[in-house]
This record gives C-alpha cells, structure tokens and sequence, in this order.
C-alpha cells in the first residue's frame, strides 16, 4: 500500500489517512490533523509535532478526567 501512495502523490494525488498507528501517520503525513470525539482540536505541518504531544492532545480529556495534567 505504501508503494501505492508514493506512485499516487509522485502524480499530485491526495491521500487521506485515517489511523491511530502513530508512527505510520508520523513517517507518511505531510500535514496531520488531530481529533477527539468527533472535533479537530489540533493541526500540525510535516514533523513538526512530537509523538507526545499529538498523543497529548488525543486523548486530553480522559487525563483531564482522570486527573491528569492537561
């Protein structure tokens, strides 16, 4: 499938991915889009964010439920 996406934005496609394996999105996104519960809370340029903080920033209100720092 990777082989597929490079020929597919080689031609000027877009892609649009949607996962939660980190380190794919991470490795293949030029821009990233961030979203909890249905909202995009947060959007990113290529590499320009860590793993952490896109992690951060999924999953905010669960830490904020559990008493987590925000």
């Amino acid at each position: 499938i990777y082989r597929l996406f490079s020929t597919l934005l080689s031609k000027g496609a877009g892609i649009i991915l949607i996962s939660s394996y980190l380190p794919e999105v991470y490795e293949l996104a030029d821009t990233l889009h961030v979203f909890r519960r249905g909202k995009l809370v947060a959007t990113h340029g290529f590499r320009t964010a860590s793993h952490e903080d896109i992690l951060g920033q999924a999953l905010a209100e669960k830490q904020e439920k559990s008493g987590g720092q925000k």
